[in-house]
């Protein structure tokens, strides 16, 4: 069955615009606590990022909360990798993420992540769209002693940087210079804590969140601003998040990005190359990178593919038992640290990998083997997502693709699950070549979808 409300990363849109209106959200928050309440006392954490409509949404969600007997313990301002932390180490029935990640200030979404630290099941997702076709408001209500209340919570997201900095204890970081761009978001507060603790030398930029600059011509979503940075300062390196904090991209000494491919294969050959025990299993998405593939290769490791969304890697890592997985975007995660992609933890392994090989990062990616196939990527625009893949026209220019650049490219045509778009993206040696496909292709999806 098909999701109405939920995509690959929660529910999303404009923020009190259907289906991110107060109301709504009050109702979704009802029906998730009594699908999943326990016996006796329950309370549930929520985290935001940094956005106006947080406050508006926190306050529907907490109201629903609220109405079904549930303690709602308010975290503030928190990444979503320490919301899936704290959840998970405290018990939690569940936590709720209020934000919309990359999205500009004036979109907003919600994602609901179990009291394993893991988000919900597309089953369990389903069953809330269920519930919401009932009619709940006429059924019997929490009164008395047995409704919720509201408990401020925010010294638990020192539990959270606490264990981000494990393993950096004997580490000497002093001699680095690094850049951070925490995107206005959710970072904003925790990765100053994180760098004074870590001892490294730091600037930060885009930290000075007003409620509608997140993500505004900063983080990982523009990387051109530090890139420019770092190269004219002379820093080590420069990080940048998302809006809530679960991505990370950076860029090296000279500025070149690092994306999440790249950042896979540093994770993965030094682990190759510390860990004996190591599985060499590693999961990515469609998406990455053949330059990536051939990392792996050349490791003989085991590469495993599944479909866009950390969501999906994470369900693929835990099939397969593997501890490290990611995507180009720069979700990684490692199973040993957290429960989804975790920014600030991937930060600080690519500066522990910088600082005992005491090593420039544009060497040790190069040390990799790391070689990128020049991509192109198209966001087309389309009103609807149906009937994709019964277009005869695509089905007669993607076969013509494939049969002219066999193994030296590939192409792929994904349907955003949060944004209304079908991306097109080709990936080859001749990419001058691929992005006629990329044009043919973006005028026939205009024309039957656009």
């Amino acid at each position: 069955m098909k999701k109405k409300y939920f995509g690959t990363d929660g529910i999303r849109g404009i923020a009190n615009v259907y289906p991110m209106t107060g109301d709504l959200i009050y109702r979704i928050s009802k029906v998730a606590a009594r699908i999943l309440k326990r016996d006796g006392r329950n309370f549930v954490f929520i985290g935001k990022d940094t956005r106006l409509s947080c406050d508006m949404l926190e306050a529907a969600i907490a109201s629903g909360l609220m109405s079904e007997g549930i303690d709602v313990y308010r975290l503030g301002v928190v990444p979503t990798p320490a919301l899936s932390f704290i959840t998970s180490r405290r018990k939690a029935l569940f936590g709720v993420m209020i934000s919309a990640s990359h999205n500009p200030f004036y979109d907003n979404g919600i994602k609901f992540i179990g009291n394993d630290g893991f988000k919900l099941s597309d089953s369990i997702e389903l069953q809330i769209e269920g519930g919401l076709e009932k009619n709940i408001d006429h059924e019997v209500r929490v009164t008395h002693k047995d409704i919720g209340r509201i408990f401020e919570k925010f010294s638990y997201v020192d539990f959270y940087v606490d264990h981000v900095l494990e393993g950096t204890e004997n580490i000497d970081f002093s001699d680095l210079k690094v850049l951070v761009d925490c995107a206005n978001g959710a970072t904003s507060e925790v990765i100053p804590e994180i760098m004074k603790k870590l001892g490294v030398k730091y600037q930060i930029i885009d930290n000075n969140p007003t409620g509608d600059n997140i993500n505004n011509e900063c983080g990982s979503t523009n990387l051109e601003k530090i890139a420019k940075i770092v190269k004219e300062e002379d820093f080590d390196c420069g990080i940048a998040f998302d809006g809530d904090g679960d991505r990370c991209l950076m860029v090296d000494e000279n500025g070149e990005v690092m994306d999440g491919d790249v950042i896979m294969s540093l994770y993965y050959v030094n682990r190759i190359k510390k860990d004996k025990n190591f599985n060499k299993k590693i999961v990515s998405t469609v998406m990455s990178n053949m330059g990536f593939k051939n990392v792996v290769a050349k490791q003989k490791g085991i590469y495993l593919e599944t479909t866009v969304g950390d969501k999906y890697v994470l369900e693929k890592m835990i099939k397969e038992n593997a501890v490290i997985g990611g995507e180009q975007s720069g979700h990684i995660i490692n199973l040993e640290k957290n429960t989804t992609g975790d920014g600030p933890a991937t930060a600080l392994e690519m500066l522990k990998i910088r600082a005992c090989e005491k090593k420039a990062f544009s060497e040790l990616v190069k040390e990799t083997g790391f070689v990128s196939y020049p991509q192109v990527l198209v966001n087309v625009t389309v009103k609807t997502k149906e009937g994709l893949w019964e277009i005869p026209e695509l089905d007669e220019m993607v076969k013509n693709f494939n049969k002219e650049f066999k193994d030296r490219g590939r192409l792929l045509i994904r349907p955003s699950g949060t944004e209304p778009f079908i991306r097109v993206m080709a990936e080859a040696r001749d990419i001058e070549k691929a992005k006629i496909y990329i044009k043919d292709i973006s005028d026939i999806l205009i024309k039957k979808m656009g």
